[in-house]
């Protein structure tokens, strides 16, 4: 029997996609940059299972996914400082845990 005959292999030309923004594009091609082929095309295969069909709709599906990933947009993160009780406790914390480990040690006389 040969294996591979029910293999699906779709391709999506992403710049002929109206529907995505240049930043939406942009973050699709960052996600499946393992995917894309040399002209910037997005290549999805699927084999896993024996019917063409169930692999063509299990393909569709990962295109799917990989675009409602792009589509989310990421949070921008914000710079913030500790406070200065957090500051204060950790440097309690660490004059605590120096003065346990001064005391194990062995004392010359």
């Amino acid at each position: 029997m040969n294996k591979v005959s029910s293999k699906v292999e779709l391709r999506l030309d992403l710049s002929a996609v109206p529907a995505l923004s240049l930043d939406q594009r942009r973050r699709l091609e960052t996600l499946a940059r393992s995917r894309l082929d040399g002209t910037g095309g997005l290549v999805v295969a699927s084999q896993r299972t024996r019917s063409q069909a169930q692999n063509l709709e299990d393909a569709r599906e990962k295109i799917r996914f990989l675009v409602g990933q792009a589509l989310v947009v990421p949070k921008v993160r914000k710079a913030t400082k500790p406070s200065r009780a957090a500051r204060a406790k950790r440097l309690e914390d660490k004059r605590r845990q120096s003065d346990k480990k001064e005391s194990r040690r062995r004392r010359s006389e």
